[in-house]
């Protein structure tokens, strides 16, 4: 008959935990060199940039129109875009966001000395034609 013996129970711990480690260790390493948190940031920051060009249209959109409400509810969002850095504004869309104020701003119909905040970003050049 043959006989067994028992291991010490420090190495059976020893045997289990080591390899769990190595395991783990070694799967977070992969991760982190494979740049997954890179990847993360960059499609993060390409869906803040997606919905800031969404909400760019539509207040370019409702700035230009006749109805004096939508376009200064397209001023209210543009004002908060621009005070959004870096959240939702990205500095290259700066351009952007300054071209779309500048064309809700230049039409002469637009009854924008009506927005609160006005006044303190922007000038509105008033030219009386008679």
């Amino acid at each position: 008959m043959m006989e067994t013996t028992q291991l010490p129970l420090w190495l059976v711990v020893v045997l289990t935990v080591v390899p769990a480690l190595i395991a783990g260790t070694t799967a977070l390493g992969c991760a982190w060199l494979s740049g997954a948190r890179k990847a993360s940031g960059e499609l993060d920051r390409w869906r803040r940039r997606e919905e800031t060009m969404r909400m760019l249209r539509w207040a370019a959109d409702k700035g230009t129109a006749i109805d004096t409400d939508g376009r200064l509810v397209a001023l209210s969002v543009l004002d908060a875009l621009d005070r959004s850095k870096p959240v939702m504004l990205q500095p290259e869309d700066q351009g952007i966001l300054d071209a779309v104020i500048d064309a809700v701003l230049a039409d002469p119909t637009a009854d924008v000395a009506r927005y609160p905040g006005i006044n303190d970003s922007y000038e509105v050049e008033v030219i009386d034609d008679g």
